[in-house]
């Protein structure tokens, strides 16, 4: 367990670790540090932002210098140029962090806000229809949001 994900976020006074964490681009540090393992993302709808108790970053939540939000209009406070960049290397320690700005859903996330399953080959398409009795038209392949292993 991340200890810096122990803090509690400056909005309601709750623990980092008491959320349902989600990035805005999914290509990030963490999924290039989680490469070489079998890992899929699931992509949820924007509503969840209009939800109660909702909260989002400018960068990733346990950054020390991390800004917390709850009001959709703060979005624009997000730079949204880096948030969506495709490598930080090179770059300054914030572009990383950046990056990895986030959405936190207190407590759970329903099922009904799930709008698709993405995985890097067909491979683990087969896998995952086989083991969870999923059709081919619900995992779709993107090896554009992975990284080579």
């Amino acid at each position: 367990m991340n200890a810096r994900r122990n803090r509690k976020e400056s909005i309601y006074g709750r623990a980092i670790h008491d959320y349902v964490p989600f990035y805005f681009n999914p290509r990030n540090a963490m999924m290039y540090r989680n490469k070489d393992e079998d890992v899929i993302i699931l992509a949820f709808s924007k509503k969840l932002l209009l939800g109660n108790n909702v909260v989002f970053t400018d960068k990733n939540a346990a950054a020390s210098t991390v800004k917390f939000y709850h009001n959709i209009n703060d979005l624009q406070k997000i730079d949204w140029s880096i948030v969506q960049s495709q490598s930080w290397n090179g770059k300054p320690e914030t572009v990383k962090q950046t990056m990895m700005a986030e959405v936190l859903v207190y407590n759970s996330v329903s099922i009904k806000n799930l709008l698709g399953i993405y995985c890097k080959d067909s491979m683990m398409q087969k896998t995952l229809m086989q083991e969870y009795g999923l059709a081919s038209h619900q995992v779709a392949i993107k090896p554009n949001l992975f990284f080579k292993y």
